[in-house]
């Protein structure tokens, strides 16, 4: 795996997401320096979506199985703690006890290499 860019979060091996639905967690640091848990997520053929792991209505982890969080019915990121319901493009809770609130969205950059994306921060949630 290539080394992380300094203003990357991480580099993710993107190849085994086939399928809408298809997750995988990775590991970054930070602002602070401290360990964080993300998630690499297809949505459909052409987009792949990444966000912090903790649910915002207590900050839990979203499910400890990746490929579980995505229920194609409505196309929704779901907390499996309390069955909240994000849009996977924006992260916006539309459903659940943080309705209004949003998942911290990260932005993902086709690169360094074939099947490899770089997650970096957005500016956005």
């Amino acid at each position: 795996m290539p080394s992380t860019p300094s203003d990357a979060l991480a580099i993710v091996d993107s190849r085994p997401l086939k399928a809408p639905g298809d997750a995988c967690h990775f590991a970054y640091r930070d602002r602070t320096g401290g360990e964080g848990r993300g998630v690499l997520l297809r949505v459909d053929a052409h987009t792949l979506v990444a966000f912090d792991d903790y649910c915002p209505h207590w900050g839990v982890p979203l499910g400890e199985d990746p490929s579980r969080l995505f229920d194609p019915r409505d196309a929704s990121v779901v907390c499996s703690m309390h069955r909240a319901r994000f849009d996977p493009r924006s992260g916006l809770c539309h459903t659940g006890l943080c309705e209004g609130q949003h998942l911290t969205r990260f932005q993902v950059i086709e690169g360094p290499s074939a099947g490899l994306v770089t997650v970096k921060r957005s500016g956005l949630f």
